[in-house]
């Protein structure tokens, strides 16, 4: 049973590292994000810890400068050792979401689902997850840590919890995740108890008052307090014994408030990934899910429902699993809710998705026997119509499956070269005094030119948010410039922006009609990705 366990280990982890390496095997980025990762990861090897951020001038950052992905730019210094910086982010990439795809089996299997494995290679096949965990970020390890997170809840593991939590908070910037799940799985386990108490109990319990009473008491017990604690006391210490302490708390304002929370898509032209994820794109691209989470959902409302009857045939009492029904299905509505505001955030209402699928169904297969001899004269009187159900399943999920990682691997080949700017930002390190700023076109053409220059400063990157927060009118112009809306730009670059130096890439055509119309600026450089016009004395 051993050598089983172990080769359906083995090979899960061989067929997530091939797929994901089949997609990290190509010249391109389709995050630009990728970039600032690798560069933190190295800059860390070469120079420790880093605590300030000079390089991007007109943003918060410049004095609230925090690595929230700490642990996560760690763990990827051996890759960046010794191989090529981009080459051993996306190995590690690999590696980490191939670690992620085990976690995700090895919670089931603690719970003993049945189809464990196959709920696992599930979320192998759905295109906007496989995506999201693919890009060189610390998503992977995000969600490594709430199952382990989930896991030491459900079991009520308190100081486990307490240090998992303390590491989550260095290890990324969504660390209040893990004390959503903790409340979920509190309110899962009091709603089940009390459904409980009301088969069981007298008619004490159907009085409404008395009922209540019970409810908040069982809710605010010692236990689930002592749970909360650990894993709220987890967070704090995380926060408080910190590197960055006690900044952290104003970037965290920025980051999780102001950029997650608040979110000012209508104000600003913030990242695609802060943008809601269309209700029907949604289900048309992960339609395998959603026909999970549809049938889950009808199985755990009519359980749910028929619970409070005392008809022990349609829901055990004993059911150990019956809290985690509850809880998952939290998480699912929650993060579904969630990406439905931010499309980010498919990462991880896919797994939750499936993960209530497995805990919702697990259950009633275990006492379908009585329904079985109906089903049978079903398939007996409609023989023809099952087998066409039946075929088309079975051609359905490999079809999809082939289509969701072809269609994956063509959005990385689509993505940014790994050379992007390359040759615009050796020309400014070569021919710029350091610390030069450099006024740029866009914010996410930072992390590129930080990539290959740390010499130079630049205006703004990582997420609009930043500069809109320090300065709004100085981001209105800035927006303004790039746009084409402003002519006479040269004092304001001078004076404004403190800056010399322009890149203006071949989308911003009307920039560059602008320089070339203020005649205070003389092209210097040029290449097939931009130009670089430096301002002439006026």
């Amino acid at each position: 049973m051993k050598n089983i366990a172990f080769l359906k280990y083995f090979g899960l982890f061989i067929i997530a590292f091939a797929i994901f390496s089949f997609f990290q095997y190509s010249p391109t980025f389709p995050d630009p994000d990728s970039f600032y990762h690798a560069k933190i990861a190295v800059l860390i090897r070469d120079q420790g810890v880093v605590k300030d951020f000079p390089w991007l001038q007109f943003t918060v950052l410049k004095d609230y400068y925090i690595d929230h992905h700490f642990l996560y730019h760690i763990s990827l210094v051996p890759f960046v050792t010794f191989l090529d910086p981009l080459v051993g982010i996306k190995l590690a990439t690999a590696l980490f979401g191939a670690l992620l795809i085990l976690t995700f089996y090895w919670f089931l299997q603690k719970f003993k689902i049945r189809g464990a494995f196959f709920y696992s290679l599930f979320l192998l096949i759905s295109g906007p997850f496989i995506f999201r965990i693919n890009l060189a970020k610390a998503s992977s390890l995000s969600l490594i840590f709430l199952f382990f997170g989930f896991y030491f809840i459900a079991r009520r593991k308190l100081w486990p919890l307490f240090f998992l939590s303390f590491f989550y908070v260095w290890t990324y910037g969504g660390w209040p995740l893990m004390l959503v799940l903790t409340s979920f799985y509190i309110l899962a386990e009091t709603i089940s108890d009390f459904v409980e108490k009301f088969k069981k109990e007298n008619s004490e319990i159907k009085n409404p008052g008395a009922a209540i009473k019970i409810f908040f008491r069982t809710l605010f017990s010692r236990e689930n307090i002592k749970l909360f604690s650990a894993c709220f006391g987890g967070l704090l210490a995380g926060l408080v014994i910190n590197l960055y302490f006690p900044k952290n708390l104003t970037f965290y304002w920025h980051q999780i408030i102001k950029i997650a929370v608040i979110n000012y898509q209508n104000k600003i032209g913030v990242g695609a990934e802060w943008y809601p994820y269309g209700l029907g794109d949604l289900i048309s691209n992960t339609s395998l899910v959603f026909v999970l989470l549809i049938v889950s959902l009808a199985v755990f409302f009519v359980n749910f429902i028929k619970n409070f009857t005392n008809d022990k045939k349609i829901l055990p009492p004993e059911n150990k699993n019956r809290p985690m029904i509850l809880a998952t299905t939290f998480c699912a509505v929650f993060f579904l809710l969630l990406t439905l505001r931010a499309r980010r955030n498919v990462e991880y209402f896919i797994p939750f998705a499936v993960l209530m699928g497995a805990f919702a169904l697990d259950q009633p297969f275990s006492f379908l026997g009585k329904y079985w001899l109906t089903f049978k004269n079903w398939w007996q009187k409609r023989k023809v119509l099952a087998s066409l159900l039946c075929l088309y399943f079975i051609l359905m999920v490999p079809f999809t499956a082939a289509r969701n990682i072809l269609s994956v691997k063509q959005q990385f080949l689509n993505g940014g070269s790994t050379q992007k700017y390359r040759g615009v930002a050796e020309w400014l390190k070569n021919n710029t005094p350091e610390g030069a700023i450099i006024f740029h076109n866009d914010w996410d053409d930072f992390p590129a030119l930080f990539y290959y220059n740390t010499h130079d400063y630049y205006i703004a990157g990582l997420d609009p948010t930043f500069m809109y927060d320090y300065d709004k009118n100085l981001h209105k112009q800035w927006v303004d410039i790039t746009t084409g809306k402003q002519d006479n730009i040269s004092e304001i670059v001078k004076n404004n922006f403190r800056s010399e130096y322009v890149f203006v890439d071949k989308d911003h055509v009307a920039l560059e009609n602008n320089l070339k119309r203020d005649g205070h600026f003389k092209m210097v450089y040029k290449d097939d990705e931009g130009k670089i016009y430096e301002l002439t004395a006026k």
